[in-house]
């Protein structure tokens, strides 16, 4: 079946009435109803597309996290799409905020550390690199930057992402190498 604006236009409403409600409550307060009723709809037409609102969040999750999860090949691919990604996240940063607070967001970037971390460890055993230690340094360093985003968006993502990128990099470029 091909593109259908309808559902295209739904799904969006839907979404946007999910980020209006976040940014004034917990996704564990917000109810279907109120998410239907911010976007004119039933609650059949919500059930059409998504389980319930934890799988409507799992989705969005996913989809805001897309840059990340699709160019995360390599390092040097990933810090190519961590600025788009910290521009998603910061104009979505009640969203992430709620997405972190109540375990969502680890989980989608632990899938994406569970993909791209056996690539790693690969790369490095080619290079010679004992593939625990590999291991070890590429799940620290995954860490510490799921971190390091996590605190920047629940202090209102202040620092420019200029800055942030820049931290970044030098954090892997150092515990890297390369």
């Amino acid at each position: 079946m091909g593109y259908d604006r309808r559902v295209a236009y739904t799904k969006r409403m839907i979404k946007e009435a999910l980020f209006e409600l976040i940014a004034e409550s917990d996704v564990s307060e917000i109810t279907i109803k109120e998410i239907c009723a911010k976007a004119d709809i039933n609650r059949a037409t919500f059930y059409r597309h998504y389980q319930d609102i934890y799988d409507l969040y799992l989705q969005v999750t996913e989809e805001l996290s897309e840059p990340t999860l699709t160019k995360n090949r390599d390092n040097e691919s990933f810090l190519e799409a961590l600025p788009e990604q910290l521009e998603l996240t910061k104009s979505h940063q009640a969203f992430f905020r709620s997405s972190y607070r109540n375990g969502i967001g680890a989980v989608v970037a632990r899938q994406n550390i569970e993909e791209n971390r056996e690539r790693y460890v690969q790369h490095e055993v080619e290079r010679g690199i004992d593939p625990v230690e590999a291991r070890i340094i590429f799940d620290f360093v995954q860490a510490g930057i799921t971190n390091i985003i996590h605190e920047w968006v629940e202090a209102g993502c202040k620092e420019p992402i200029d800055q942030m990128v820049s931290i970044i990099r030098g954090i892997t470029t150092r515990a890297y190498g390369d």
